[in-house]
């Protein structure tokens, strides 16, 4: 499900042009998504129309949760996401990359503290930092 998503979701032709004039020289190159930007040139897979990406007005109350250390979902997008919804929450999960959701007993809480709709009196959440050896 998650290839047949990322595939369908597509890249706007900005974001295509700025891809391929990078790629080649960022220190990861294309692995972070490994291989999905060069599927989207080669392969056929149906795209998602572009008024996908556009947000409509709504009510919809909405915690976004990101990590700092996330290489797929940056914290300033999740930042200027959250506006759009009326009662938009981002909290940042400081050393969490992108499954942040079972690192931290912290973490689910503030999840289930939304959903029981009580106050989340939190902004950010740190975990410890990730050793490399």
């Amino acid at each position: 499900m998650a290839f047949s998503m990322d595939m369908q979701s597509g890249i706007s032709l900005t974001r295509k042009r700025i891809m391929k004039r990078q790629i080649d020289d960022a220190i990861l190159g294309s692995t972070i998504n490994f291989l999905q930007f060069e599927w989207m040139q080669t392969t056929n897979f149906r795209q998602l129309p572009k008024q996908f990406r556009k947000m409509k007005p709504n009510k919809v109350d909405a915690l976004l949760l990101s990590g700092t250390m996330d290489g797929r979902t940056y914290t300033s997008s999740a930042i200027e996401l959250a506006k759009k919804f009326k009662n938009g929450r981002h909290i940042i999960v400081e050393n969490a990359g992108h499954d942040l959701y079972m690192q931290s007993p912290l973490v689910s809480e503030t999840v289930l503290a939304f959903f029981k709709e009580k106050e989340i009196g939190i902004n950010r959440i740190k975990l410890k930092p990730i050793l490399f050896e």
